[in-house]
């Protein structure tokens, strides 16, 4: 039970589809060639990678071995006990004493195969000696690829400490500055967020931001009730607390034919700011959405667009529509692009959380850590993470007089 115990998962998961492999040749006993055959279909693991180190054909060991392996009397009873021939229970023995000699905390599936290798008397053994596995080499791969994994883990530790010690810089740096946060893409449970509005608003009091846009999923049926339910609660904001959150809307999955008229009428309807939402690479958007969207005067912000192309940047540059930078996860695969094809065509970017969720709401230090990831410069983050949101809310101020 305590050799049993100290398999790691990829093993046992090995010795099951042996098991499995010798029950389906009505087979009641698991022999060296089933467990061969069930690491090899692992796939993965410590024993495949020693053979392909040693350039054992694969596919042609499996051929064979399925050549050599016995075929009982119809299908055995399926049972859940494992049970072994004597050849493969040697196997197993010599597996777990390879792995105390080599001081691993575990048996994988490297001295499952060394335990092969190991038992002459086993059918599996003569196949591998057939494709010059014998113990030497097998031990001798085996060392070496530890060697490897040893200086792998070195490695992602080292970077580990280094991502660490940045991310730290980074944090320090927020905390210095003081930087206030601005996050005009939040959403609400008015569509597919979990907050109400005033909740949503006071959390991002306490996270220490200076402004929120509540910019909710709409399309043409659901505009008027988002916008004006969205509005009572940050008139409330502002009234009680001073505190500046703005109603606005996402236009989300609209016909991009749609964009200009819908975008019109949000704003009659009260919408301080509307965004778009552009085409993501990961949600079916229409194709065009970006560039309708960036022909409107009356969008403010094209979130998370994707594919940017230079002729859709420069068309935000000249209708003052910002482009997003965003920390939503899946939506972030596209702010490399983004930035760079934005800031070359001179069109303005800004950060914001797309919030659904509290713990999306941004911190300073992260803000950072998403803009520049996405490629922003040390000397452009204060316009991108500052200046430019104050220039949008100087917009909506102007808007609203």
């Amino acid at each position: 039970m305590e050799m049993w115990q100290r398999f790691s998962s990829r093993a046992r998961r090995a010795v099951v589809l042996a098991h499995n492999e010798a029950m389906s040749r009505g087979m009641p006993l698991v022999s060296t060639e089933h467990l061969l055959m069930g690491l090899l279909a692992l796939g993965e693991g410590a024993a495949t990678e020693v053979l392909k180190a040693m350039s054992v054909p694969l596919e042609r060991l499996v051929a064979d071995l399925r050549e050599h392996m016995a075929e009982g009397g119809g299908v055995a009873e399926p049972s859940r006990d494992l049970a072994f021939t004597p050849e493969t229970q040697r196997v197993l023995a010599v597996a777990y004493s390879e792995a105390k000699r080599l001081r691993h905390d575990h048996v994988g599936t490297e001295h499952l195969l060394i335990g092969l290798v190991h038992e002459g008397r086993g059918a599996a053994n003569r196949l591998l000696r057939k494709y010059g596995v014998d113990l030497t080499r097998v031990r001798q791969a085996v060392a070496e690829l530890a060697a490897t994994r040893a200086q792998q883990a070195a490695g992602r530790e080292a970077d580990d400490r280094d991502r660490a010690c940045l991310l730290g810089e980074i944090e320090a740096k927020a905390r210095q500055a003081g930087e206030p946060l601005y996050d005009f893409h939040t959403h609400t449970f008015l569509s597919d967020g979990v907050l109400s509005p005033i909740e949503l608003i006071r959390r991002a009091i306490v996270k220490g931001y200076s402004a929120l846009g509540i910019a909710d999923h709409v399309g043409a049926a659901t505009m008027e009730r988002a916008i004006r339910e969205a509005a009572r609660d940050c008139e409330l904001a502002v009234r009680h607390w001073n505190f500046r959150a703005f109603p606005g809307v996402e236009l989300t999955h609209v016909p991009a034919a749609s964009i200009a008229e819908l975008a019109a009428e949000a704003k009659r309807m009260g919408a301080t700011h509307v965004v778009v939402h552009g085409e993501s690479p990961v949600e079916p958007v229409e194709p065009g959405t970006n560039l309708a969207a960036v022909r409107c005067k009356d969008v403010d912000i094209l979130a998370h667009p994707g594919l940017l192309t230079e002729k859709e940047a420069r068309l935000a540059a000249r209708n003052r529509v910002f482009i997003e930078i965003t920390s939503k996860e899946g939506h972030s695969l596209g702010n490399g692009r983004a930035y760079s094809v934005a800031q070359a065509a001179g069109a303005r970017c800004l950060l914001n959380s797309d919030t659904h969720l509290p713990d999306h709401l941004l911190t300073a230090s992260f803000a950072r850590t998403v803009a520049l990831g996405a490629g922003v410069g040390e000397s452009q983050l204060g316009l991108v993470l500052q200046q430019n949101p104050k220039t949008l809310i100087a917009r909506i101020m102007k808007r609203l007089k």
